[in-house]
This record gives C-alpha cells, structure tokens and sequence, in this order.
C-alpha cells in the first residue's frame, strides 16, 4: 500500500443458526483491516440461508507514525478516516452474493463484489464447512495513486477465497487462503488468515491475524530493479492481528466495535485502526429467530 492507501473494511458474518449470528455481518476487517475485502475478509465460512439479507455500515479511524518502505520503517505519520458499506444475502442454502463499498478520507474508494457457495458436514455436536468465493474489485473514482496521501493503487483486480471452518456449540475456528490477480502494472498477491470466536446469547466476538504477500512488485524509495516508475507498482505484504466484539440490540439491530494494528509489512503503514458500526438484518416473514439451546 502507498503512504496513504487504505483498503476497504472488512465485516464479520452471520449464520443462520443462531441469534447472534443472524444479525452479524461480516463486520471487519481489516483491513487495514478494513483490510478486504481483500484481506481479513468480506468473505467468511457462515453461509447465510435463502432470503436473509443482511446491511451493516462501519466508521472506522486509522492512524500511523512509521510506514514500511520497502521492508525498513520510516518516521511516516498518517490519520485514515473512511466509511463502508457492507452487504451481504443468502440466494440459496449452498450460495451467497457479498458486496463491498468503501470510500476512505470521503473519496470512494475499490469496490468489490463476491458470489460465495458453501456446503458443510455434520459432525455430531459440532460442522465442519467448506466455502468458496469467486469476485472482482475495481475503483469507484478517478482517485490519484502519485501522492503520499494516496487512497489506493487504482487496481482492479479478480479474487479468489478457500475457507475450512470447525463451528461447535458457542465458538468456530476457521482458516482461509486466497489469490488476488491484479491487472499489471499492480502486482498480485497472496493472502492467508486464521481467526477463532466466540457466540452466545446476544453477544460475539472474534480474534484473527491476517497476512498479505505480494508476488514481486517495487518497494517505495527502491533502488535498482526495485525503484518504482508508479506507486502502482509497489508490492504491498503485511500481518494484522485484531479482533471484533458485537452485540444484539434488538432481533434485527446490532452495533459493533473492532480494532486492529499492524505487526510488519512492506509499503504499507505500521498502523492501529479501531471501527465502529451498526448491522441492521432482513429476514423472511416465515423465518424463526430461535435461539439454539446451548450446553
């Protein structure tokens, strides 16, 4: 990421087996954390069920004092403002469609929209899910890439996301690999993430790290092969670690609160980034909100 660039903010997701889990987009993050819709991810191992639709809307304010130039820091001072909006409903019980729209320091920002297909096995007390994830990401304006306070590298890209998820009475555990194909000159990259939570009653939360690895790319203040004639052209790798906590205020209302930072990176900030948010859900008249019996 350029000195200045954000990606868009992630979201926890629902499932719909439980209360909680129901109202609970995929809130977060991030990447920076907002960090996906293409890192942390927009995408997730609950799918959501046939006519459940769910609407969540992210503040999220993110600030820096060094920035990885290449792999070295640098005394590099930056304050993040940015708003998404996340959506995300069930077509069928294997199919989901996601769509993500951020806009970062009021411009918007690389839009990003998922076609998600799951099936999962029944293991007595606990589900072992299987999720794949096909989308595309593309700029929604003519942002500059040229300038320290860059939002973004103009890429548009083709995504792709593999999810194994262990989900048992209260709590999940899920991994999660991916490829980003990005459209020369913006190098492509892998991406990586593990993350473990809690569900009951009306409360979930969340803790994950996330890893980015571009696939070659130019470093920022390069020298030689590595000086970059664009910033379109730097290779963005990072770990993130953080977490989510969400609440249920009403059967189809809950807020949300995250925040995350920066553990290393390449041509990104080392940064800290806390979120805040509202998940509103639609659900079929015919539906149950039921809450399972928990042990």
């Amino acid at each position: 990421m350029t000195p200045g660039e954000h990606q868009p903010n992630n979201f926890i997701s629902l499932s719909v087996r439980h209360p909680v889990l129901q109202t609970l987009p995929l809130i977060l993050w991030i990447a920076l954390g907002l960090s996906e819709c293409l890192g942390q991810g927009a995408v997730d191992g609950f799918m959501k069920g046939p006519g459940n639709t769910d609407l969540a809307l992210s503040l999220s304010q993110e600030f820096a004092q060094q920035y990885y130039a290449g792999p070295d820091l640098i005394d590099f001072s930056n304050t993040i403002n940015s708003i998404g909006l996340f959506a995300a409903t069930g077509i069928t019980r294997w199919m989901d469609m996601v769509i993500n729209l951020p806009a970062v320091n009021f411009r918007p920002q690389d839009g990003a929209i998922f076609g998600k297909f799951g099936t999962s096995l029944n293991t007595g007390k606990s589900r072992i899910s299987f999720v794949g994830a096909v989308g595309f990401s593309t700029p929604m304006s003519n942002y500059g890439t040229e300038s320290s306070r860059a939002i973004g590298q103009q890429a548009t890209s083709i995504l792709s996301r593999g999810i194994i998820q262990h989900t048992g009475n209260n709590y999940f555990v899920q991994a999660r690999g991916g490829y980003n194909y990005s459209f020369e000159p913006v190098p492509p990259g892998y991406i990586y993430s593990i993350k473990t939570g809690y569900f009951k009653n009306k409360f979930y939360g969340d803790i994950w790290i996330d890893f980015q690895e571009a696939i070659g790319g130019k470093d920022y203040r390069g020298q030689g092969d590595l000086r970059p004639n664009s910033f379109r052209e730097l290779g963005v790798s990072y770990t993130r670690a953080g977490g989510v906590f969400y609440y249920q205020l009403k059967p189809r209302l809950g807020g949300f609160f995250g925040y995350a930072f920066t553990l290393a990176g390449r041509n990104t900030f080392r940064s800290t980034r806390v979120s805040t948010g509202l998940v509103v859900k639609f659900f079929p008249k015919s539906s149950q909100m039921k809450e399972e019996p928990s042990e």
